[in-house]
Formats: C-alpha cells, sequence, structure tokens
C-alpha cells in the first residue's frame, strides 16, 4: 500500500517544543538508572571451546584427509556401493590389495569397517577391474575376521608384493 499524500513531518509554523527532553537522553537517563540498580555477579572463568576454522566442520572430514587403514571399494560396473575392488589407504596413498590368500574373513574386515554387518562374498582375480593406477599396497593378507582395518591384519608389508594387478581382490 502506497499512500497518497506525504505525511506531514513537522508544522513550520508551530515552534518546536522546549519543555521535553530529548528522546535519546530519556533512553540513557533510564538505561544509567538500571544499571546502578542491576548488582555484578562475581565471575567464574571456564575453559573456551577451541575455535574452529571455516575448513574444519563437525562431523565431517577435509578431502584428502584419511586415516591409514581406510578402505573403499570401487569398479563395480552398475555403481553399487556395497561391492567393489578393495581399495587400501597406507602412508599416504591409495592401493589395491592382492588375493594370493584372499578369503570371506578378509572380506568381513572390510565390510565391518564400511558398515556392513557381513560379507557375502570374497572377490578374486580383479572380478571388479584391475586397479592399474595405483600401487599394489598388501599381499597375502589373513584376518581372523575380528581386526578393525586389514593394516591390523597379518600381511607381507606394506608395499610387499609378489603379484600383479589381474589378482586384485574385491
Amino acid at each position: 500500500h502506497v499512500p497518497t499524500k506525504h505525511p506531514r513531518l513537522s508544522n513550520p509554523e508551530e515552534p518546536p517544543d522546549t519543555g521535553s527532553k530529548d528522546w535519546i537522553q530519556e533512553l540513557l537517563d533510564i538505561f544509567r538508572e538500571q544499571d546502578e540498580q542491576v548488582t555484578p555477579t562475581p565471575f567464574t572463568p571456564t575453559t573456551p571451546k577451541p575455535l574452529r576454522t571455516s575448513r574444519q566442520r563437525k562431523g565431517r572430514r577435509r578431502k584428502g584427509k584419511h586415516k591409514n587403514g581406510a578402505v573403499r571399494l570401487v569398479g563395480d560396473e552398475e555403481g553399487r556401493r556395497d561391492r567393489g575392488r578393495v581399495e587400501v589407504y597406507a602412508n599416504g596413498e591409495w592401493g589395491t590389495v592382492c588375493d594370493d590368500l584372499w578369503n570371506t574373513k578378509n572380506a568381513i574386515v572390510v565390510c565391518r569397517q564400511l558398515g556392513f554387518r557381513h560379507a557375502l562374498k570374497a572377490a578374486k582375480h580383479s572380478e571388479f577391474g584391475e586397479g592399474t593406477s595405483l600401487k599394489i599396497i598388501l599381499d597375502d593378507v589373513q584376518c581372523e575376521g575380528t581386526e578393525e582395518t586389514l593394516l591390523d591384519c597379518q600381511h607381507a608389508g606394506i608395499g610387499t608384493h609378489n603379484c600383479a594387478h589381474y589378482e586384485d581382490a574385491g
């Protein structure tokens, strides 16, 4: 709604009211009176929360920042995230796992780490493709099934292998 007439701000013929205080001064007086009535509460120091930088977000990890032993499944042609070639993160890089001794107990460790309750199958012979652009990180992995990561299982050593990518595990 737009008014048709401009409101009158003041009447130039009437003299200004000199009997009332300025409204700002009235507010300041009220605040001063309230400040005098308030009793200060004792200061109790608390430990401050550490400030978060703009890049850190609660519950999220920075892109590219992974823990040693992290795993991912890659290479399912239909894009399903519950199956694929096993890739493990170790010493700052992603790599594949050879299947010389790959079995369901090893797959259980990977599945549990990814949030699945069970492993239905331990895929061998690069069923989900060869990870040729990556190094082979683990070989001769032998898990009991209770380990937290594949790095906690017995293996030939990080980067030590006697296999090729046509044997990548899944």
